[in-house]
Formats: C-alpha cells, sequence, structure tokens
C-alpha cells in the first residue's frame, strides 16, 4: 500500500531492516472481492543475543507486504526481506512492511540450522533526542565508554494509514574507530546509523541496536567497524519467544512503568527541527537569475564574410 499524497510531503526518517525471518503462521490477508492481491499478514520473530547471559532471546513481529496469491510467503518457510519497520513505543508487536520484489527464499524452518540471533541488519535515519555514555568492558579485561544515542524515526504506517513516530536506541562501540564520531552526536541533528538489532526494552519498550558505521545526514561518512557475534551459552528454540506482548510480566517487563522522560522530550526536539526547516526555507533568498551578464553587448558575428575571408588550401 503506498503512502497517501498528503503524506508524501511531510518529512521521513524511516528505519529499514534487511536479514533472515521465519514465517511462523499466515494471517488473514485483506484482499478485495473478486482479486488476487491485497495486503498479506504473518506472525514471525527476530532474535537477538542478551547482553548480561548470550543467551538467545527471541521476540514476536509481524511481517506486512503487498502481494498476490500465487506469491505470497509460505508459512515454515525462511525469507530473507527487505522492509521498512514500524516499532511504536507500546506493548505492541513491531510491524515489518516488506517489499515483494525484494524477497529471498532461503529454506525450510525445519532444514534451517544456523542461529538467527543478531542477523538483522538495520539502517536507521532519524534525529538525535537524547545521548549517554555507558562503561564497558572488552574481552582482554579493559574498560571503555559507549555512546548510547536515541533516534527518532519518522514514517508511514501501512496500518493505520498515517504517519507516526517512534524512538529506537543505538549503542556507538566506543572503540578506535567509532570513538572519533561521539561529537556529531547532537541533539536535534539528523543521522543515520547502520548496525543490527542486538536488544529490546521492554521497560521503555523500544528496540535496541548496535551500530556498525555512521555518518551525518548530509553524507559525511565515518569510518566502519566490524563486530563480532557472540557465543550464546544455550540454544534456545527459533520459535520459543521470550517478548510475544500477551503479557505484563515477560522478560522484566513492568506494566506501570512510566513513560520515558525521552519519549516526552523527543517530540519537542522533533518540533523545533521541522520549524526550524519550514524557517530555513521561508527566508531563504530567491535564486539568482542565470543568463547573459549584464554590461556586455553580444558580439555580431557575420557568417558570409567569416566564410569569405576563410582560406582554402589548394591540392
Amino acid at each position: 500500500m503506498a503512502p497517501s499524497p498528503s503524506s508524501l510531503g511531510k518529512q521521513s526518517h524511516p528505519l529499514f531492516r534487511d536479514g533472515p525471518f521465519d514465517v511462523h503462521k499466515a494471517l488473514d490477508p485483506i484482499i478485495n472481492a473478486g482479486s488476487t492481491y491485497g495486503q498479506f499478514l504473518y506472525e514471525s520473530a527476530v532474535a537477538f543475543y542478551q547482553s548480561d547471559s548470550f543467551k538467545e532471546v527471541a521476540m514476536k513481529l509481524k511481517l506486512q507486504g503487498y502481494s498476490s496469491t500465487q506469491t505470497a510467503l509460505t508459512e515454515d518457510q525462511v525469507y530473507r526481506l527487505a522492509a521498512r519497520i514500524i516499532a511504536l513505543n507500546i506493548k505492541s508487536p513491531p510491524v515489518l512492511h516488506f517489499e515483494q520484489q525484494l524477497n529471498g527464499l532461503i529454506s525450510k524452518s525445519d532444514s534451517y540450522n544456523q542461529s538467527l540471533a543478531n542477523k538483522v541488519g538495520c539502517t536507521g535515519f532519524g534525529i538525535v533526542v537524547d545521548k549517554s555514555e555507558s562503561e564497558a568492558m572488552n574481552n582482554n579485561g579493559t574498560y571503555y565508554k559507549n555512546l548510547n544515542v536515541i533516534l527518532c524515526h519518522t514514517d508511514y504506517d501501512n496500518s493505520c494509514q498515517e504517519v507516526v513516530s517512534f524512538l529506537v536506541r543505538y549503542t556507538v562501540a566506543g572503540n578506535q574507530k567509532l570513538a572519533k564520531t561521539f561529537g556529531l552526536f547532537q541533539k536535534g541533528r539528523e543521522m543515520v546509523i547502520s548496525g543490527y538489532l542486538s536488544g529490546y526494552s521492554p521497560v521503555d519498550k523500544i528496540f535496541e541496536a548496535t551500530a556498525i558505521s555512521v555518518s551525518l545526514g548530509s553524507g559525511h561518512e565515518s569510518p566502519n567497524q566490524g563486530s563480532t557475534t557472540p557465543v550464546p551459552a544455550t540454544k534456545q528454540g527459533k520459535r520459543n519467544l521470550q517478548f510475544s506482548f500477551d503479557s505484563d510480566e515477560e522478560a522484566g517487563g513492568n506494566s506501570n512503568s512510566k513513560e520515558p522522560d525521552t519519549a516526552k522530550a523527543a517530540s519537542n526536539i522533533v518540533q523545533n527541527h521541522n520549524l526550524h526547516e519550514g524557517n530555513a526555507a521561508a527566508t531563504s533568498p530567491p535564486p539568482k537569475k542565470r543568463g547573459r551578464p549584464l554590461g556586455k553587448k553580444p558580439v555580431d558575428v557575420d557568417i558570409g564574410n567569416a566564410e569569405a575571408d576563410e582560406p582554402t588550401n589548394s591540392l
């Protein structure tokens, strides 16, 4: 489903995902009578490793895409999907709006033996609304500081057919390369962060991702930095969901938790950013007219005389 024309003129700061997804269940599609095309919905999950125990954790999510009955996804199959993600900061599974043209069948679920944890890549374009530093320890026992950045994403939600906003927390490692980019993250600035999904906070109801590379919205990129995937202590089933959004007490969830202060401040920062963009467009001087400079008269060329005066070569 394409965005409505009224939403195309609004600013968009999307979050893209790309990776393998196991289709658990096919839901009822949204198809008009007499047509074979429509919106197809599915249940799936995304997996990641817990930072403290390195255990594999699976979180429920929904898949939605426009296709036909012939090209629809099949249950108990693993597909590579490229999608936009809508992860509202509420107690509800996030929704991936995938593109049917980019689908790729990998294998049947039973024959896919590799872990799906930390395999979903992401590229987020958003506005910085908060940042803080945290201490971490590497394998040789030395401590360093990571930068925790919260971006506000704005995108069109096909489910409710309107533009929505949500927050995502990114961890930028304080290693030799990415530590040099800490100064780029300023509140109200547009940033692009590429990495992979690495967690979920049930208290704040917010996605967590680990950055691999960062760049300014203007296009100045920072060096890439590879990451290593920890080996899980115990292997969980691919369909044993720790975050199913069906209970108030799952993996540290708290139904009475207050709305995080970051969400309140994010709205003000995004509004100020949009106001700044509008004022800049309104006060910008009109473009200069391009043409012949004043004071210079055109030179008349007598083509006939030019041809007459041109010397000829005799054989």
